[in-house]
């Protein structure tokens, strides 16, 4: 909620314009901790998934007036019921400091936006909540080949699945070149 974080994200995007051209944006907007716990985001008096949302949409309004053709990406987790965005996760309780949860915070997203699914237990799940809401998909695998594989299968069973890309929390590059 807080004008100067905007004014900061249009600076960097103008910079990363005209260093670099990027076809492609990643908002890192995962594990959100303390959404809505600052006095600006209280006074508002929105819930935590309309904050969440708004936050990429301005985001993404910010970086298509730049470049009305780039293509943008954010992490699923804080938009997908079955990941970190269930009404009932930690119901009655604080998610890292978060008071409520991000229930219906697909909801506020662009349907230009990307979600990139990286949970691989519900990725199933995941990929067909955002492909029945109308985006986009892209998977995202790390750890394993196997693990690999079974995201290729869910998202060839995918509406509007773009594809794969491999991550890593680690620096396990081991597999890579398979990958």
């Amino acid at each position: 909620s807080e004008p100067r974080y905007y004014d900061i994200c249009r600076q960097v995007a103008v910079l990363l314009d005209g260093l670099i051209k990027p076809k492609k944006y990643f908002l890192s907007l995962d594990e959100l901790r303390m959404c809505g716990s600052c006095e600006t985001c209280k006074a508002r008096g929105a819930s935590v998934a309309q904050l969440a949302g708004e936050c990429v949409a301005r985001q993404r309004d910010i970086i298509k007036a730049i470049n009305p053709e780039a293509e943008i990406f954010v992490w699923s987790d804080m938009f997908d019921p079955h990941h970190n965005a269930p009404g009932s996760y930690n119901k009655g309780k604080y998610f890292y400091h978060v008071d409520g949860t991000f229930e219906g915070s697909w909801n506020y997203l662009p349907k230009d936006v990307i979600p990139v699914c990286w949970y691989s237990e519900v990725c199933d799940k995941s990929l067909a909540h955002f492909s029945g809401q109308g985006f986009r998909t892209l998977g995202s695998s790390s750890g394993n080949l196997d693990t690999a594989r079974k995201w290729l299968k869910s998202l060839d069973a995918t509406p509007n699945a773009m594809g794969i890309m491999y991550t890593t929390w680690n620096e396990n590059f081991d597999i890579l070149s398979q990958f």
